[in-house]
């Protein structure tokens, strides 16, 4: 019978880890309508004065670092801490996607290039445009997307 309380109590840890990173997310999305609500109401219109280049760290739903932004007003850097091809489905058709479609729709980008090692991995993004609250949420979101895809496979 310990055979059948083992199976139980790992169905009750998968659904544990389960509800945990779902009310992560969960709280990450209610951040991200909060900041766009703020956004609409004008109450993020007095920011601060930034230094030159400040950095956040962007971490997957089990608190991996899986990249570090670094940014200023016009300039934005991205160092992926996972590997990712250059030549990978997902990051062509999801990040580079988003990246034109910013550049020639929003205008939000005015340039953007993608660095890589000998090997085909990405190893910097660096964006110039108008790096806003928005831009910012934007990307950590699309970086925690390709790393849950990246996992999946």
């Amino acid at each position: 019978m310990s055979g059948r309380g083992e199976v139980d109590r790992s169905k009750l840890d998968d659904l544990r880890k389960f509800l945990e990173e779902k009310i992560e997310e969960l709280r990450r999305e209610i951040e991200f309508y909060e900041l766009i609500l703020s956004l609409i109401e004008g109450r993020y219109a007095a920011t601060r004065p930034r230094p030159e280049m400040e950095s956040l760290v962007v971490r997957d739903s089990s608190g991996s670092v899986i990249a570090t932004l670094s940014y200023s007003k016009n300039k934005l850097r991205i160092n992926p801490n996972i590997s990712i091809r250059m030549s990978n489905h997902v990051f062509n058709t999801f990040l580079l996607r988003f990246l034109e479609e910013k550049k020639s729709r929003s205008r939000t980008i005015n340039n953007y290039e993608i660095q890589t090692d000998r090997s085909g991995y990405v190893t910097e993004i660096s964006i110039e445009g108008n790096i806003d609250e928005v831009l910012l949420t934007e990307l950590q979101a699309a970086m925690r997307f390709i790393a849950d895809k990246l996992r999946e496979k």
